[in-house]
Parts: structure tokens; sequence; C-alpha cells
């Protein structure tokens, strides 16, 4: 990953002083996480990424609901995926 633009340091500032009970948009959280929008869209698809609020009540019309993430539920998922060596992310990977 190459050098971060300014307007991508600071988002990455804002985003870090924030309090661990903030709501961030997908774009905050791809700051926050250093992600793609694809790569964190897919997590939700998929499964497997942080979790996420989505609004909308059941039997809501439209898939474009607003979406946040708890600044937590995204520390907490780096927490939990954070590795002291490859042998240990290949493990849980299922490659070894």
């Amino acid at each position: 990953m190459g050098a971060l633009k300014p307007a991508e340091a600071d988002l990455i500032n804002f985003v870090e002083a924030l309090a661990p009970t903030a709501k961030l948009t997908p774009a905050e959280a791809c700051a926050f996480l250093r992600v793609s929008a694809s790569t964190l869209e897919r997590w939700r698809r998929d499964g497997g990424g942080p979790e996420y609020i989505q609004g909308g009540d059941r039997g809501a019309r439209g898939t474009n609901q607003a979406i946040r993430y708890r600044k937590q539920s995204l520390m907490d998922w780096e927490a939990a995926h954070t590795v002291k060596s490859s042998r240990e992310a290949a493990a849980r990977k299922g490659q070894m």
C-alpha cells in the first residue's frame, strides 16, 4: 500500500479520535480498517467481517438501508483477527 493521500490521512485521524461508542459510515469504517469499500461490502455479504447496524424494519422495501459500524465492534473484530505469526495465520485459515 502506497503513501496515504492527505484526505485519507485526515479521515483516519478523524475516525481514530472518535469515542468507541461512535457509529461510523462504511467509508469511515474502511478508513479505520484500511480496507477497500469492496472488501467491506464482501464481508457484509459473505459474513466474517465486523458486526454492523442496518436500518429498516422487517418488511422494509429496498436494499439500500443505511449501514453503520460501531467503532468498538471494529476494534473487537481487529483484536479477534490479530495473529502473532504466519503459521498462526495459516492455521486460522485452515491452511495447515
